[in-house]
């Protein structure tokens, strides 16, 4: 696949149940309309050992056809899914968003084998951290760093907004990195987040309890009652709802 401009990013998540022995693999394609240079540094590694796991339907086996060709990109979000096998995923593009640069999935450089990776690949994760960084006058500071890895090698860097792409180049935002982004500011943009307001809207969802506007708030109550009782929770109207996503 040559250069392009419009190009589908493909992220799979497996979830795995034991006791039921299924799988259920979920495809979230989006639509990335960016203009790519030549291939930069052939493939980052990721381990994707569920590719091999499928079932194999139609579906399944079009979609990782499609990938090992270079006809999907690889839309990752997260150090979780920075090392994929170039053995299976051998021309696809790859694009990497970093959402909060200080998770990097840092560990000593003797764990680098536990990979599974070649040893040609140990300069795209190899890490040194500085003098003042280190914990004892022998420590080397030598580490693997699978999020520096990514960066070396994703054809584009996405951020969740502009100001960020910025700020992660700067030596108090870059947490260790940002010489090393700031190399690569020619593929680093920033996409603000949001929602469709039109889909997304409050006072005219069907799907919600009660509809409510900054206008008129009374709904939320409603809707948090709702919430309350289809869970099984106690009904306190004034109880604050915390939503909580772990970071990574």
């Amino acid at each position: 696949m040559s250069t392009g401009k419009v190009l589908i990013g493909c992220l799979w998540t497996i979830l795995h149940t034991t006791d039921l022995e299924t799988h259920m693999v979920i495809a979230v394609v989006l639509l990335v309309i960016i203009s790519f240079g030549s291939l930069y540094f052939a493939m980052q590694h990721v381990k994707l050992h569920w590719c091999f796991r499928l079932e194999g339907t139609p579906m399944e086996r079009n979609v990782c056809s499609l990938l090992m060709i270079g006809m999907l990109v690889w839309f990752q979000y997260c150090w979780l899914r920075n090392i994929v096998p170039m053995e299976v995923y051998k021309d696809a593009r790859t694009i990497l968003v970093i959402h909060n640069l200080a998770h990097q999935g840092v560990e000593p450089a003797a764990t680098y084998t536990n990979l599974g990776l070649a040893s040609e690949w140990y300069g795209a994760l190899g890490w040194v951290f500085p003098t003042w960084a280190r914990t004892h006058a022998l420590d080397t500071g030598e580490a693997v760093n699978v999020l520096k890895g990514a960066i070396v090698t994703v054809d584009r860097i996405l951020t969740v907004s502009k100001g960020y792409a910025w700020e992660i180049t700067t030596v108090e935002g870059g947490y260790g990195l940002h010489e090393l982004l700031s190399s690569r500011r020619s593929v680093l943009n920033g996409i603000t987040n949001g929602i469709d307001i039109c889909e997304w809207n409050p006072s005219s969802d069907k799907h919600l309890a009660s509809n409510y506007s900054v206008d008129d708030l009374s709904g939320k109550v409603q809707c948090k009652i709702a919430l309350q009782k289809e869970l099984g929770l106690p009904i306190k109207p004034d109880c604050p709802l915390i939503i909580k996503k772990e970071s990574t």
